[in-house]
């Protein structure tokens, strides 16, 4: 499993909005979060994500 989140990841967590996938999902968006590697502009939309999961 890669820390990236990919197009795949979404599509699946479109498909099946389960508890796994929302989990893999958001596990995903913060270790890239927590890395520091995003843009003030990501940094924002994983926030954003993190408040609606």
């Amino acid at each position: 499993m890669t820390d990236e989140l990919s197009v795949s990841d979404v599509a699946r967590l479109i498909d099946d909005p389960s508890a796994a996938n929302r989990a893999n999902a958001a596990g995903k968006v913060a270790s890239r979060y927590e890395d520091g590697a995003l843009s003030d502009t990501e940094r924002q939309i994983a926030e954003d994500i993190f408040r609606v999961m």
